[in-house]
């Protein structure tokens, strides 16, 4: 019986498919497609405290009278608001505020019920170089970095040199460990100079990496910077016993940035610091080093490493520090913006968050800022940068006491480097070293 009724499905099948009649497919709900696109702006790119501020919000395309459109004001905690407003019959909406609070205030559009999540953002900065944190610089905090470097200082230098292959002959490359401890402490980097340097000749580029970067590569090009320089590209992670280096987002080191946020001492960026401070101790002992020119480079979490090596190293000559993170670790908890690695998000942070911010304060760089007395010093930041907000960056800056400090802003930048901006910093620093030779 069950084989009669099978056959018979089949037959019916043939005879319907033979008949020109195809089966009916289940129908397919039809998306609905937006068309709409939105762009915020503000009136004033700079503005002082108390200045009033209007964001236009601007929609586009077909439909864009009357509808509802979700707005974001933060930035000054005192003055943020989130609310749903209603486009006008030309599609815009105009928000009002001010702030009395030095800092940014953002605004953030996001059209209400389009899949896409379409948004658009506009910052202003509010006297940016009024910028500080009320919160006091440990007393302690540069007698402890202090016995850290000694404690650095008294091990033997021991790096560990693998020749590297290079496109460009006239240059060496090598491979280098430097020992600080073992599987995952020691340090891990790539060294290229001109191969004919002669002792005391080359100036010194410590180049440090943003988050997410395990490997890093020989920097042939950057070698050449100036007319030549020992170019150490140091990765922010460890060396595995291997000879190695662990990856930044995935196995032993996954979710570094937030481990032991309540822990000077275990907390990850400590031991990144060390690791920094030790590489320009190995860029110092290198015969080739001219004995004075010495710059640190580095863009996100590089620009927070870059700000460390000037608080950490006095020898440095030049720091330049792109949309620099690990900045103003406290400013959530002063009703303003704080930088990545964002320890106000942890569990840590809610459960305990005074401990927190006393850890975090040693590996801030509103504090390391602070001893950044001589060098040439260059940051910048963008005015959309969410993950490394302007105002943790201005709190930084406001802190160097070097006289020779330029900041540059761009209003419509989020967290990148700019094509112009890189090459100007980059112009710079070649300036600066031949102003050094």
């Amino acid at each position: 019986m069950k084989k009669f009724i099978i056959l018979s499905a089949l037959c019916t099948a043939m005879l319907t498919v033979s008949a020109g009649k195809v089966p009916a497919k289940p129908a397919v709900k039809a998306q609905k497609t937006f068309t709409e696109e939105i762009k915020v702006s503000a009136d004033k790119i700079e503005a002082k405290c108390g200045d009033k501020i209007t964001f236009t919000i601007q929609l586009s395309g077909k439909n864009i009278a009357k509808r509802a459109v979700i707005v974001d004001v933060y930035g000054n905690a005192e003055i943020s608001r989130k609310k749903v407003y209603t486009t006008d019959d030309a599609g815009m909406i105009k928000i009002e505020t001010a702030s009395d609070r030095p800092g940014m205030v953002y605004c953030r559009a996001v059209i209400k019920g389009q899949p896409d999540k379409r948004k658009s953002n506009a910052g202003v900065a509010v006297d940016k170089f009024k910028v500080t944190s009320s919160r006091p610089c440990p007393a302690d905090f540069n007698t402890y970095w202090d016995k850290i470097k000694a404690d650095i200082d008294k091990r033997p230098m021991d790096a560990i040199l693998t020749p590297e292959p290079v496109k460009n002959k006239s240059l060496k490359a090598f491979k280098v460990i430097f020992p600080m401890g073992g599987d995952g402490k020691d340090g891990y980097g790539k060294l290229s100079y001109p191969a004919n340097a002669k002792p005391k000749s080359l100036p010194a580029f410590l180049l440090v990496h943003g988050a997410g970067t395990g490997m890093v590569a020989v920097k042939e090009d950057w070698t050449t910077i100036g007319g030549g320089v020992i170019m150490l590209s140091l990765s922010p992670m460890p060396a595995d016993s291997k000879g190695g280096v662990y990856h930044a987002r995935q196995g032993r080191f996954a979710g570094y940035r937030h481990w032991n946020a309540d822990n000077r001492d275990k907390i990850f960026f400590n031991m990144m610091f060390q690791r920094v401070y030790r590489a320009l101790q190995y860029l110092k002992s290198r015969p080739e080093w001219d004995g004075k020119t010495l710059i640190v480079y580095g863009v996100s979490q590089g620009g927070g490493q870059a700000l460390a090596a000037g608080g950490l190293e006095p020898a440095i000559s030049m720091v330049v520090a792109h949309v620099p993170a690990l900045c103003f670790h406290s400013g959530n908890a002063e009703g303003g913006t704080s930088g990545w690695p964002h320890y106000f998000q942890t569990p840590t942070y809610k459960k305990n968050k005074n401990a927190v911010l006393e850890a975090a304060a040693y590996i801030d760089g509103v504090n390391f800022a602070r001893n950044i007395r001589k060098p040439r010093v260059l940051v910048t930041t963008g005015f959309v940068d969410f993950t490394c907000p302007s105002e943790s960056v201005f709190a930084a800056f406001n802190n160097i006491p070097s006289a020779d400090k330029k900041i540059i802003c761009t209003p419509t930048a989020n967290h990148r480097v700019p094509g112009a901006v890189r090459a100007q910093a980059l112009k710079a620093v070649a300036e600066h070293i031949k102003s050094q030779r």
